[in-house]
């Protein structure tokens, strides 16, 4: 219940963090095959080791990404990740060669420390993330660099190719500012995001969904190319990483097949559509993981229950209908995902 002229707060978390976070800047698009392989191979990754974070810059379906990464990365093609501000470009989707740059980069001197939290309020006059970000400069000169706050969701609202979630998918900047700290001291930037402005449907619920990255990076400009050394860009290096995280994200749920936007015939896919159209009966696939286990997953059609899914269910009707799956993990949290389709 809201109650005007009251502030409602909602802890998201407070983390220890790191200045020695690697951060990966990725340019997917939802309709290339390559880069949902390079989404699954990414959370799989991170799932293994924290020694970095990484954002999905989706640039085909948000712009904010991709002003990211055209404007100051100067992007080639889809996929091409950027690994502390293009201090490393790749457009190989090997794994063993983004670890290996990981890697590199996990060698240098990064001597600014960054930590982040934020926490949830809301009041009649705004509804969003108190974040602060504080910067520690461990140099024995003055730093001078550009603070970046990004807004992503664990789980994003954008699937890729195979109709998969993006993980960290990229929202928007909460805040982008110069900072100059004086020799071993420490700086607090205080920022409000409000979602009300750009992303009016996230709400208090959503809270373990949202992971806030602070990222700072130096002033000195290196110049780098992207693709195949043919797109010219000034990088400027990221020599702190930080991230905000819920302790308990929600569970991943997709349905996988069908996928939204295609035409189905006897359970085949034939080609992309404008929209759903299924002809017969189709199988439905859905891919689901949570760290703490999947305790079970409910089927929807329409917003009413039609039973638990078990790895078989075949959708079949006429007319215009929506199929959801709620996943819950062992803790009760939840996570769900839709398609709309017209039956024949």
């Amino acid at each position: 219940m809201k109650i005007a002229g009251i502030i409602s707060i909602a802890l998201i978390l407070i983390l220890p963090s790191t200045h020695a976070l690697v951060l990966l800047e990725v340019a997917s698009n939802s309709s290339d095959k390559q880069s949902a392989e390079v989404n699954e191979e990414l959370f799989n990754l991170y799932n293994s080791r924290r020694d970095f974070v990484y954002i999905t810059m989706i640039g085909d379906r948000n712009e904010f990404a991709y002003d990211r990464i055209k404007y100051d990365y100067n992007f080639h093609s889809y996929p091409e990740i950027f690994f502390d501000g293009g201090y490393e470009v790749t457009e190989n989707t090997d794994i063993n060669s983004i670890i290996n740059k990981i890697e590199k980069c996990n060698e240098r001197d990064k001597l600014i420390d960054v930590k982040v939290n934020a926490t949830w309020i809301e009041c009649p006059c705004q509804r969003g993330l108190f974040i602060q970000a504080r910067i520690k400069n461990v140099n024995n000169y003055v730093y001078n660099g550009t603070v970046r706050i990004y807004i992503t969701e664990y789980n994003s609202r954008y699937d890729d190719y195979n109709g998969m979630q993006y993980h960290f998918g990229f929202l928007e900047f909460a805040y982008i500012g110069n900072v100059s700290i004086p020799p071993h001291e420490e700086i607090l930037v205080p920022v409000s995001w409000d979602s009300k402005i750009n992303f009016p449907d996230i709400d208090q619920d959503d809270i373990n969904n949202l992971a806030v990255i602070a990222a700072v990076f130096n002033s000195t400009p290196h110049k780098k190319f992207a693709g195949d050394g043919t797109n010219p860009f000034n990088a400027y290096y990221e020599d702190a990483a930080a991230i905000s995280i819920a302790p308990n994200t929600p569970p991943t749920v997709s349905i996988i097949y069908p996928k939204q936007d295609y035409l189905y015939i006897s359970g085949r896919e034939i080609m992309r559509m404008p929209y759903t159209i299924i002809i017969g009966s189709i199988d439905v696939d859905i891919y689901s993981y949570d760290s703490n286990g999947i305790e079970k997953i409910e089927l929807y059609q329409d917003n009413e229950k039609i039973r638990e899914y078990n790895g078989d269910f075949e959708w079949k009707g006429r007319g215009t209908h929506s199929l959801s799956a709620v996943a819950y993990d062992t803790t009760g949290i939840k996570s769900l995902d839709t398609i709309t389709a017209f039956l024949l």
